[in-house]
């Protein structure tokens, strides 16, 4: 059921547009730290990484994950899968003394390397809602 609901916001994410911001981890640490963020925007890391193959679901690691989970986020619920033109994707929700939170983990531009590597570019974004 979630999976098919997280489908349908994704591709009502995708045509619905919102204020996008990139942003360094060290400012994302900040910002969740000082609960300094403005709600409906999209904040944006982005990393690039070379790796043989993706990681298993359940050994996936979201940077956003761990610094929210440190500043006393719960976890409430996810879901991922493939989508047009990506490796993979996964979106977690958290919510907070009233505040909701969606982080989706998105795997893209992979290409074929060298040795059995692929180079992808890996982003997390996260946008806070009421």
């Amino acid at each position: 059921m979630f999976r098919t609901l997280l489908l349908l916001a994704l591709s009502v994410c995708c045509c619905t547009a919102i204020a996008q911001k990139t942003i360094s981890k060290q400012a994302a640490e900040r910002m969740i730290a000082q609960q300094s963020w403005q709600y409906g925007i999209g904040y944006t890391i982005v990393l690039n990484r070379d790796v043989a193959t993706l990681p298993e679901l359940n050994k996936d690691r979201s940077y956003l994950k761990k610094v929210l989970e440190r500043n006393g986020w719960e976890y409430v619920d996810w879901g991922s899968g493939n989508g047009p033109g990506q490796a993979r994707f996964t979106q977690m929700k958290f919510r907070k003394a009233g505040t909701n939170c969606k982080v989706d983990r998105i795997y893209t531009n992979k290409r074929k390397m060298r040795d059995g590597y692929c180079h992808i570019q890996l982003t997390e974004k996260i946008v806070f809602s009421e």
